[in-house]
Parts: structure tokens; sequence; C-alpha cells
């Protein structure tokens, strides 16, 4: 994702508040790993992804990044049982069925719950991620009035964490550093 100006990155900052702690951690030591000491899995069609939840109402970014955790917690350990890659540094994952169903999703439990009714196929050092007919065939399920009340709480939810973060780091902020002073005798 190229952020090219000010209210993308808002977008951005406001969609990454929504995440909590462990979230957070998860994509960036993902978005860190230098496939040296680290596996890396990269992302490939990524960048469309974004594209297409930013303009999808039903999708939005902060609902993609947390996708992108829970196929983060489905990936790895998928790749550590594949004797292929036990001595990967870096695997390719293939999107690009992903961003497809990102664009045309109408219902965001759809697209939040996606990852579960999802299949990995590997090729050598590569996966796909496969979106299944579990997916395709509820891509054009609507919302109902109990699926509404869900994102209202789960948006609550969120509003909350992002606020907790906040007041977290203002006050880590604020604290005065405890200095020890060790005397020899």
């Amino acid at each position: 994702m190229r952020i090219e100006d000010m209210s993308e990155y808002e977008q951005l900052k406001i969609s990454w508040s929504y995440l909590g702690p462990q979230e957070q951690l998860t994509l960036t030591n993902h978005f860190l790993a230098d496939g040296i000491e680290d596996l890396a899995c990269v992302f490939e069609f990524l960048p469309d992804c974004v594209a297409n939840a930013v303009t999808n109402p039903a999708v939005t970014l902060s609902c993609l990044l947390e996708c992108l955790v829970d196929l983060l917690h489905v990936l790895k350990p998928n790749i550590d049982m594949m004797p292929d890659l036990k001595e990967a540094r870096v695997v390719l994952v293939d999107l690009s069925d992903m961003s497809e169903f990102i664009a045309c999703v109408q219902n965001r439990f759809v697209f939040e719950t996606c990852v579960s009714r999802c299949k990995l196929r590997f090729a050598g050092r590569r996966a796909l991620l496969e979106m299944t007919g579990g997916n395709w065939g509820r891509v054009n399920d609507t919302d109902s009035d109990i699926t509404n009340l869900a994102y209202s709480v789960t948006d609550l939810r969120k509003k909350q964490q992002s606020l907790a973060n906040q007041l977290s780091r203002s006050m880590q902020k604020k604290e005065p550093r405890r200095r020890s002073l060790t005397f020899a005798i």
C-alpha cells in the first residue's frame, strides 16, 4: 500500500488503532520478517486487496488488517507442517483470489469469517489462498438486523480498544523513568 496523501495516512492510522496490541504485533512481525533470520511470507496481490478493501464499504481497511492477522495464524502452522518448507525462509502467498473476493463480497460478517472457509494449496515454496465455494457462495449475502447489531457491537469494541491503546501510550509517556542506584561497599 502506498500512502499518497494525508487522508490515506489518517485512514491507515485509524484502522491500525482499531487493532489490539497482539494483532499489531502479529502484523508488525510479519511485515518486518527479513527472510534471513525470520520466515517471511510475502503476500502477493496485497496492494490489490488493500485497494479493494478501501473501496468496498462492507470490508474496509480495518477488517482487512484483522483478516490478515487471522490468515497469519492459519498460515504459520500450515507452513510448519509442510516437509518441503522446513528449510524455507521465504514463502510466496498468492492472495489474488482473496483480492477478487474483497471486491465482490457484500456482507462484512462473511468477509470477517472468510479465512475459516479458505483452503491453502502449496506447490514448492508457494502457497495459494483459495476462497472456496463456501466463501463465493455467500458473496451476495445481505446484511440482516442481527448482523447490523453485531457490527455495531464490534465497532464499539474496536473504538474502545483504540481509546485504551491511546490511553496506555499516553500513560507510558507521562511516567517518569525510575532510576536505580547501586552502591559498592
